[in-house]
């Protein structure tokens, strides 16, 4: 079986550093990258409906872009629409290096949309709606990806993709965990700042954005976070640091007038990514929790007396407002439900009032809490309160939909995929088990 497979096969340290630490598939690796131009990797979101309003205050648009990462795509359209970065919301982020069309909300006319001539940049249609958009508000995404230079190629490459595509079927989908991007592609480090401010370190969380120079970081950018961590000349940095780093820039900036306002250097940053950095924490966990379930021998595709399942609709979404414990009275009915793909297993997103499953599942959650030195409590934020969150429960499988795949000749190296996956799945988490590569080559 799939899964006594995956148990076998070890994560590469970066990527179990992330809590990543097991494929299910046992097939050999592809190597090769994605990403290794933009249209390489291209999303298309399969957008909510937002009710619509003849006056409504908002204007919802879909966007084309290329090579945006959305946190910056919103802080410039937010300056040129003169609104603010917070006031243009999406429904999920998308990479910087891949084409991506999305849905957003500005609060603005129409019309206020006709003069963007941003590079790389393209408004294909636009409607007045009566409310923004929420994160996480969209039907999926629909995905077109092309990895290249492989280690395989011929009947070799084609069988080891068919191979692992029947062991994906075998499972019934991937595992869910959460992929680098949520973590930072080029930093994979947001987990990291969460994991401060759960602790009430705020000045910690700062520091571990400013400085924690990675061997990873290009030279110049690693000796700049080398010197702002162990000098602290916030006034020298804010003018010094490479351009591209205006994050960073602004927090020195907000330290330079006040060096121990720390808090009020976190709240220089995006809400959104605020809130990333407390997201993140809680997906690294649940990341563990998934791995460690996987270890103690628990099915994926399956459930035990104590699980906790969630209905699932046509596309993969599933119900959060309805958790369903399982026990002795529903066992059988709940194991042809999940069968049948109506329900699934989940484990937890830790939060104030996340429900935590009983029996076997319940000890590896509460064991990955216990590791972690956190108590449901601790998400709380007192320092930053529209940072706590209630927590919930994610799938522990992501379901494909639509899956085809093609390779090319030897001379290539190459092979596409396209797919179709419901929100908050990761592509990248799919793709791994054929790659099964570098996190950077993502």
């Amino acid at each position: 079986m799939a899964i006594e497979r995956g148990e076998r096969l070890e994560s590469p340290v970066a990527e179990a550093e992330l809590g990543m630490e097991l494929f299910f598939s046992d097939t050999r690796r592809l190597g090769g990258k994605l990403r290794t131009v933009a249209e390489d990797f291209m999303v298309e979101e399969i957008p909510a409906t937002l009710p619509t309003s003849e006056n409504g205050p908002w204007t919802a648009f879909i966007i084309k872009s290329r090579n945006w990462e959305t946190h910056r795509l919103a802080g410039v359209l937010g300056s040129v629409l003169r609104v603010g970065r917070d006031r243009v919301r999406f429904a999920g982020t998308k990479d910087k290096r891949a084409v991506t069309s999305q849905q957003m909300t500005a609060p603005v006319p129409p019309d206020a949309l006709n003069g963007i001539t941003l590079k790389d940049l393209e408004i294909v249609s636009k409607q007045r709606v009566a409310r923004s958009i929420k994160m996480g508000e969209l039907r999926g995404n629909r995905f077109d990806i092309t990895a290249r230079g492989l280690e395989l190629c011929g009947e070799e490459l084609s069988s080891t993709v068919q191979e692992t595509a029947e062991s994906l079927k075998e499972l019934g989908g991937f595992y869910n965990y959460f992929g680098v991007q949520r973590f930072g592609s080029m930093r994979p480090i947001t987990h990291l700042v969460g994991k401060k401010i759960i602790d009430g370190d705020v000045e910690g969380a700062v520091m571990m954005f400013l400085g924690n120079p990675l061997p990873t970081d290009p030279t110049e950018e690693r000796e700049a976070r080398y010197l702002i961590e162990n000098e602290r000349d916030f006034c020298r940095w804010a003018r010094e640091l490479p351009t591209h780093l205006g994050l960073e820039r602004g927090l020195c900036r907000k330290l330079a007038e006040a060096p121990k306002d720390f808090l009020g250097a976190l709240k220089v940053m995006p809400r959104t990514l605020q809130l990333m950095f407390v997201h993140s924490y809680q997906s690294y966990l649940f990341n563990m929790t998934l791995s460690r379930r996987v270890r103690n021998g628990l099915p994926m595709n399956d459930v035990v007396e104590g699980d906790i399942v969630l209905p699932v609709d046509r596309d993969g979404i599933a119900d959060q407002s309805s958790p369903v414990e399982v026990g002795p009275g529903n066992l059988s009915r709940i194991v042809q439900q999940v069968k049948k793909g109506r329900c699934a297993p989940t484990a937890p997103l830790f939060g104030v009032e996340t429900p935590l499953a009983r029996g076997d599942a319940g000890e590896v959650e509460r064991a990955v809490l216990d590791d972690a030195q956190v108590e449901a409590k601790d998400f709380i934020i007192h320092e930053l309160p529209r940072l706590t969150t209630n927590g919930t429960r994610r799938v522990l499988l992501g379901p494909v939909r639509d899956f085809h795949w093609e390779t090319g000749s030897c001379k290539e190296a190459v092979a596409r995929f396209r797919f179709s996956l419901p929100p908050g799945t990761y592509a990248t988490s799919l793709l791994r088990e054929f790659l099964k590569t570098d996190i950077r080559n993502y």
